[in-house]
């Protein structure tokens, strides 16, 4: 099984710009608000009670891995738990066995919290093993408002006067170890402030993905180079939203 990774390019991209960044300035990822303060991952407590699932008898001779989405509280309860990726049936005894977990108290700045979690449960020929893992905290608004940068001129919009940047460069972002398990796959839309420079200058998620693939293409797209835009000949940072699309096949 081989991921692909598909990224929108430079013609695309340009699209993308007069779609996303010509619109209103209440367009999605375009938020004129204050940027809050990015809040520190949760720290997961011990397990107390872990029931494993029993492998059904086609599975004992493979390897096969479940990935849930969930949460839990600060009472050490699992709920809302979603399947993202694995065997269905499986995934539906293994589901039944995690809704019986009890860990201790998840913490964040020293106090117990309520928290978005994934849980992955493997079986190896019949060998079952489990971790959670906290769902990472990452950046979904612009450092700075919005609506400042516009209103000094240090930020434009694609559009009549403003001539869209183009991708020189464009590595490929790497698939996260938690949705290659669960053969995760789908589209992250970025907010990306590129600068005169060609350079982004911030770069956030307005669409989230999940499983780590965020901030993947987090960092992918913040190595990314570009041609600046310009503004009657002059270089220009200007506001775009930028799809990555995650595949595999």
């Amino acid at each position: 099984m081989k991921e692909r990774l598909t990224i929108l390019r430079v013609g695309v991209l340009c699209v993308l710009a007069l779609l996303f960044v010509g619109s209103s300035a209440a367009q999605a990822g375009t938020s004129e608000s204050a940027s809050p303060e990015q809040p520190a991952p949760i720290q997961i407590g011990e397990p107390l009670h872990v029931v494993n699932p029993k492998v059904p008898k086609e599975l004992r001779k493979k390897y096969e891995t479940v990935v849930f989405a969930g949460a839990i509280s600060a009472a050490g309860e699992f709920s809302n738990l979603t399947v993202l990726g694995g065997d269905q049936v499986f995934a539906n005894i293994a589901l039944d066995a995690v809704r019986k977990w009890r860990y201790s108290p998840p913490i964040q700045y020293g106090k117990p919290v309520d928290g978005k979690v994934y849980v992955v449960i493997s079986a190896d020929h019949g060998k079952v093993s489990s971790r959670v893992e906290p769902e990472l905290p990452i950046p979904t608004q612009p450092r700075e408002p919005i609506k400042e940068l516009f209103a000094s001129e240090r930020l434009f919009r694609v559009g009549a006067t403003v001539k869209a940047p183009k991708v020189l460069n464009a590595p490929d972002p790497e698939y996260s170890e938690l949705a290659r398990r669960a053969k995760y796959q789908g589209v992250a839309v970025l907010g990306v402030i590129v600068g005169p420079d060609g350079n982004p200058q911030d770069v956030w998620v307005v669409k989230k993905l999940g499983l780590g693939l965020d901030q993947k293409a987090i960092d992918a797209v913040r190595t990314w180079k570009f041609d600046p835009a310009t503004r009657d000949g002059q270089t220009v940072a200007v506001l775009l939203n930028v799809e990555v699309s995650f595949r595999v096949y």
